[in-house]
């Protein structure tokens, strides 16, 4: 259908084959969009073990390719506070200037109730909240700039 041609999107928290991200970014290539996608192997093979492969990412943009769109991605840390900027710069030279965003990242652990203290809420909060909010915004200051 190519509903989509000529748009490019960045999907944050494509990490495992079989995830939510990975079939949005699936989708959205079947649909003729350019996508940058990002993903934490540290996270994964920490608290999804089973799903984490190192060599996976590489072989998903091959997959995506497929298609006949562009497509790239990286590792990145949404808690860290330079990664938006990081993130919008790297899309943009890999595949084009986003134009969509699909917040897809999360962060969350299986713990006890007693387990939870601040430092895991505080971490829970920096990638469901507070790194939403600032992709948004800069998303919307880059696309507005002339």
């Amino acid at each position: 259908m190519n509903k989509l041609h000529g748009k490019t999107v960045i999907v944050t928290g494509a990490s495992r084959p079989g995830g939510i991200g990975a079939a949005v970014c699936r989708a959205l290539a079947q649909e003729g969009a350019n996508v940058f996608f990002t993903h934490l192997y540290d996270y994964d093979k920490t608290e999804n073990p089973g799903d984490a492969d190192k060599n996976w990412p590489d072989l998903f943009v091959g997959e995506l390719r497929a298609y006949g769109i562009r497509a790239a991605h990286m590792e990145l840390d949404l808690t860290d506070p330079a990664s938006p900027s990081r993130l919008l710069e790297a899309a943009r030279l890999a595949v084009g200037l986003p134009t969509i965003l699909v917040n897809n990242a999360a962060y969350s652990v299986s713990a006890d109730f007693r387990q939870i203290n601040a430092s895991l809420i505080d971490a829970h909060c920096a990638v469901n909240i507070k790194v939403r909010l600032c992709y948004q915004l800069l998303v919307c200051w880059k696309l507005s700039r002339p």
